[in-house]
């Protein structure tokens, strides 16, 4: 029966719920929107591309001590552009190689989009009139967990963000735009929970 509990105790302790990355927008560059650029050419050279920067944040599970390290396969960027019409425009798309991103430790990954379909007429009269273009980034990967004994099986992350740019072509917020979902991920701790629970009826009933 001890051996039991110990072994039940063990696997419980290994594997926790797991904590999906925190993932913010910290830059979001759209050169054809800076109205104020002090080099017009520049500005036209680079007028259909948008520049972003992501910042990923390593977690801790719920309720557990260990460190977990986070696999992200290739990352999926798309953006979209929000019309006049409310039409959300798919405008463009670029991928970030796979990595792996070890705990209590961020890590940041840039990316240029050469864009496509953007009424750019429409959103430079947005932001020369004092208001806003609405723009849409939104990521799509898979994820794997481990803490150095089990690594978890892949699961679906997608999360997004609006962000709204000035007529400096740049975010209007000052601070960085965390990238949200409803999704939760407590398929590895339900898994460990069977299998621990398992061995102990097991063990009792023989």
């Amino acid at each position: 029966m001890f051996i039991a509990i110990l072994i039940t105790l063990c696997l419980i302790s290994s594997v926790k719920c797991i904590s999906p990355p925190n993932i913010y927008l910290k830059k979001f560059d759209v050169p054809g929107l800076d109205g104020k650029a002090s080099n017009a050419s520049q500005v036209t050279g680079n007028a259909t591309t948008i520049s972003v920067e992501l910042s990923f944040w390593n977690l801790i599970s719920y309720g557990a001590e260990q460190q977990q390290t986070v696999y992200y396969d290739n990352i999926n960027l798309a953006v979209y552009y929000f019309s006049n019409s409310n039409s959300k425009l798919a405008t463009g798309n670029f991928t970030i190689p796979e990595f792996h991103h070890r705990f209590a430790w961020s890590t940041h990954r840039t990316g240029t989009i050469k864009t496509l379909g953007v009424p750019w007429e429409e959103a430079r009269t947005e932001v020369s009139s004092g208001r806003m273009a609405i723009f849409r980034i939104e990521l799509d990967t898979k994820t794997r967990y481990s803490n150095g004994i089990w690594k978890s099986k892949r699961h679906d992350l997608r999360v997004g963000t609006n962000v709204t740019i000035n007529d400096r072509g740049t975010m209007s917020s000052n601070n960085d735009l965390k990238l949200s979902s409803a999704l939760v991920y407590a398929g590895d701790c339900v898994r460990v929970g069977i299998v621990a629970l398992s061995v102990l009826v097991l063990h009792i009933l023989m």
